[in-house]
């Protein structure tokens, strides 16, 4: 079938498409490119389904569900708007890392901030979030940058 993952690498991103499955957990993610790998290196998780910016519910929106099932498949995928779905990279031949992912410039991820902190630069603003259990991801402004 079009959406089977078990023979091997399906690095497929399938549009307009919601994955069913048991939820494992969700986490907000910039892209639908950091949600695959999130899932290719969250345990148990076979494939995910990511609500995009323009998704209907506002709390939603950069959405990763990651997911898994018995049979190693979605269900029955339903068609859906402005969700992207796919499938964990973990039974690719070659893996990308899952670390660094990319640094976004002038991005600000949407989700529940955990606090405010005054750090030493960047790469000490991401040692603490890499440091803290609940953060996924962090924004980093400079004092030169608020000036302005």
């Amino acid at each position: 079938t079009l959406f089977r993952s078990t023979a091997g690498c399906t690095s497929d991103i399938f549009q307009e498409f919601e994955f069913s499955g048991d939820d494992i957990t969700s986490v907000f993610s910039p892209d639908i490119h950091t949600c695959q790998k999130i899932c290719t290196y969250y345990p148990n998780c076979l494939f995910f389904t990511f609500y995009t910016k323009a998704w209907t519910v506002e709390s939603q929106r950069n959405l990763c569900f990651l997911k898994t099932s018995r049979t190693g498949i979605p269900s029955a995928p339903v068609q859906k708007g402005n969700a992207l779905s796919g499938f964990s990279l973990l039974t690719c031949k070659k893996v990308t890392p899952m670390c660094p992912l990319p640094v976004l410039t002038d991005a600000d991820v949407l989700g529940k901030d955990l606090g405010t902190v005054y750090v030493a630069g960047e790469k000490a603003c991401q040692q603490l979030c890499s440091d803290t259990i609940r953060c996924q991801f962090y924004t980093y402004s400079s004092a030169k940058d608020r000036k302005s």
